[in-house]
């Protein structure tokens, strides 16, 4: 059995062709800077498979009998699941304050001018949703604001590389160290004791919809189109290449008066193509995009 201890340090081709392979499969970029951290996620794997070279384990991935299996293991390694309920308070306070009010009051009157479809529909989409934190916080931000949303047609498509993450999504169930930054009233209001943890309630986990998506195949990615659009903290992970086509795509998905979220290090004016179909906002200490 391989040990930790024994991990023999990759060769800078053996870091490029794990580094290439991996960006084939999902965009996603390591630079020299990452090849310990890299190497570190490829050991534990050969570790767990007792094989005894990087080159044995980088065949067995590119050869594999159900391509994508392995792989997919190696990857749930190497994605950082970094995240919290209401991570980035500005942009709740500006959906609760701002935003979703506007939205509602715009899909009210929409429906008030068409026959069909009869209820006012919202659509928003969390394109890295890691362990459920964020989609579910969308949810209860937008209870906190919409009456009677039973008479409303809403779904928030909650997507992810990781099928770990998404499996624990679904469950919605939280450790105490997982909601102990919550306001009082969200905790009350949208969650229940399960054991020892928190489950987020029925009402808000039927809203939202979790869904397998790797990012390298959005321009396949069969979908609607979204009023808001959450894609925090994921571009930083991408070359440029790929971030601009993934800026283009998420382009095309947002509705025209729809809201796009990026991270706090993801200022859109770094793609002025983008940019130009967008207006800035900024409210409740955030930055907001409103596509034109």
């Amino acid at each position: 059995m391989l040990k930790s201890d024994d991990m023999t340090p990759m060769s800078l081709k053996e870091f490029e062709n794990f580094r290439d392979l991996i960006y084939r499969h999902s965009s996603i970029f390591f630079t020299e800077k990452k090849k310990a951290f890299l190497e570190s996620k490829v050991w534990e794997r050969m570790q767990a498979l007792n094989l005894p070279s990087y080159e044995v384990y980088y065949r067995l991935l590119v050869e594999e009998n159900r391509p994508g299996q392995e792989l997919s293991l190696l990857m749930e390694g190497l994605v950082i699941r970094e995240t919290s309920f209401f991570r980035i308070k500005g942009h709740f306070l500006a959906l609760e304050r701002l935003i979703f009010p506007e939205l509602i009051a715009r899909k009210l009157q929409e429906t008030r001018s068409r026959s069909w479809p009869p209820k006012p529909m919202i659509r928003i989409w969390s394109a890295v949703c890691s362990t459920g934190e964020e989609p579910y916080s969308i949810a209860m931000s937008l209870l906190e604001v919409l009456r009677h949303p039973e008479g409303w047609d809403i779904e928030i498509l909650a997507t992810d590389i990781s099928n770990f993450a998404l499996n624990l999504a679904r469950r919605g169930v939280y450790s105490k160290d997982k909601v102990k930054k919550l306001e009082p009233r969200y905790l009350k209001n949208y969650f229940e004791m399960e054991g020892e943890a928190y489950k987020v309630v029925d009402r808000v986990q039927n809203l939202v919809r979790f869904q397998y998506l790797n990012l390298a195949d959005l321009g396949h990615f069969r979908s609607m189109s979204y009023d808001l659009i959450f894609c925090r903290n994921v571009l930083i992970y991408f070359d440029r290449k790929a971030q601009s086509l993934l800026m283009d795509r998420v382009t095309q998905l947002l509705l025209p008066g729809g809201y796009l979220f990026l991270g706090d290090a993801e200022p859109l004016h770094t793609f002025p193509k983008v940019a130009s179909k967008f207006e800035f906002i900024e409210a409740e200490d955030a930055m907001v995009y409103r596509k034109k």
